[in-house]
């Protein structure tokens, strides 16, 4: 959790201690088909993540070095 900075000037304990009311809530936007579908979803307290999964191998960075010679054979 963040540290809650006391020079900000907001009284956190009082921000802390609200309890939204009924006539707040028409304040909260209802949500959209967009917003649902960009939410984060977590099961069992765990983010599930979407997309691509991740590589379950290992990569390795590697760099060739040919001569001119060599170059020059490969076709254009």
């Amino acid at each position: 959790m963040i540290e809650k900075s006391s020079d900000s000037g907001i009284n956190w304990a009082k921000v802390d201690a609200h309890i939204i009311q009924p006539e707040e809530y028409e304040e909260l936007p209802e949500w959209t088909e967009d917003m649902i579908t960009a939410a984060d979803v977590y099961e069992h307290g765990e983010l599930i993540r979407s997309g691509r999964p991740a590589n379950p191998g290992r990569t390795v960075s590697s760099i060739m070095i040919f001569d001119a010679e060599r170059v020059a054979a490969l076709p254009a």
